[in-house]
């Protein structure tokens, strides 16, 4: 929603790993001594199969953070979180890389102006509720052979049973054909917000 509300546009997109670690208190040398395991329910999903493993009750928090305090001084506790947050609280990371899959997070770097340069672009845009018109929305796209590498959609606050997808294309806005597809894209929509043409960066 701020996206479309406000003057804002993406400069940088970037995606890090987020490594998970069980957490204990200094002291703990095997894993039989815990029977308590603390963290944010999310954490907890994303480590089940290690979870499971444990044979240790599962305690929800809040947040990791709170995990990690809740655990303080407990030699029968562990928590779920990362290296960073454990060992600025004097916490023993005793296994880590424990998610039962490679876990990313993507963060937007926002500006005030906008970039025609990088190798994705950023769209908003609604289209009418009627049957075939997101294909519509989309088919220009393909026809020039420009992928999507994300779409995500969220209800329309100003119509009951609207939606705005937030559409991510790996193209440049100085290149022609996207701004061909951008055009065509705009005649099938009720409204379209450009967010720009950024870098989009991993971390491993």
């Amino acid at each position: 929603d701020a996206l479309i509300k406000w003057s804002v546009y993406v400069n940088y997109s970037v995606e890090y790993r987020i490594s998970l670690c069980l957490v204990v208190n200094e002291g703990i040398e095997s894993l039989d001594e815990i029977t308590e395991v603390y963290s944010h329910p999310h954490a907890i999903s994303e480590a089940m199969d290690f979870v499971a493993r444990l044979k240790a009750s599962i305690i929800y928090t809040q947040s990791t953070s709170e995990a990690l305090e809740k655990i303080r001084g407990a030699r029968n506790r562990a928590a779920i979180a990362s290296r960073l947050g454990a060992e600025t609280r004097g916490l023993k990371p005793i296994m880590c890389g424990i998610e039962d899959r490679p876990n990313y997070t993507r963060f937007l770097v926002i500006t005030r102006r906008r970039s025609d340069i990088g190798d994705r672009t950023l769209l908003i845009f609604s289209v009418p509720n009627r049957p075939g018109s997101l294909y519509k929305a989309l088919k220009p796209f393909a026809e020039r052979g420009i992928n999507l590498s994300m779409i995500y959609s969220k209800p329309n606050k100003q119509s009951p049973w609207g939606y705005d997808f937030l559409l991510e294309t790996e193209c440049q806005l100085k290149d022609e054909k996207c701004n061909e597809a951008i055009q065509q894209l705009q005649q099938e929509t009720t409204y379209l917000k450009t967010l720009g043409s950024y870098k989009h960066i991993k971390i491993t």
